[in-house]
């Protein structure tokens, strides 16, 4: 049933010329996630290697493809509602704090690290626009997630933790950031 809607609703262009009910669609949870459950499309992305790089294999961030019909008029219709291009500074946030709860810091789990905190960084104005970018940063402000230079046993605070380019004049007093 969900199939024929979807490609109803997507034929009918008027539904996103009109902004109350291109609203009103867009805070539904109308899209199928892999994970088997649906999101809004402001917290869904179509799947590509470079998001996954960024986002891990997070399957309730990733629009199931196989629910959907494959016509151009839906994916049309589901990316004017907002499906996301670039990564939302929450999943960010939540990928740099599940990493650091999942897995030690080894090098491959600080370049996952290092590779997420700099697309925060990258996406920070664009982000700032639709009000989540404060609620996230001050999730991670208090987060153990950072690593630090020589310490492949502990995750560490921001707050604890010096700039890289500060690195040569504290270097033997506390701790670098490893990014």
């Amino acid at each position: 049933r969900y199939r024929q809607l979807i490609h109803d609703l997507a034929n009918h262009r008027t539904l996103i010329d009109d902004e109350s009910t291109r609203s009103l669609l867009a805070s539904l949870r109308i899209v199928p996630t892999q994970d088997g459950n649906w999101a809004e499309p402001a917290n869904a992305y179509w799947r590509s290697d470079e998001l996954a790089k960024t986002l891990g294999e997070a399957k309730r961030l990733w629009v199931d493809t196989s629910r959907i019909p494959t016509s151009r008029s839906v994916t049309g219709f589901l990316d004017e509602l907002g499906i996301r291009k670039a990564p939302a500074a929450s999943h960010l946030v939540e990928r740099m704090i599940g990493i650091a709860e999942a897995y030690p810091p080894a090098e491959d789990a600080r370049r996952a690290s290092e590779r997420t905190f700099y697309a925060l960084c990258a996406n920070y104005e664009s982000s700032q626009e639709d009000g989540t970018q404060p609620v996230a940063i001050s999730k991670l402000a208090g987060a153990v997630c950072f690593p630090a230079e020589g310490d492949a046993e502990n995750w560490h605070s921001g707050g604890t933790l010096y700039a890289p380019f500060r690195a040569d004049a504290f270097r033997s007093q506390a701790r670098i950031l490893d990014f």
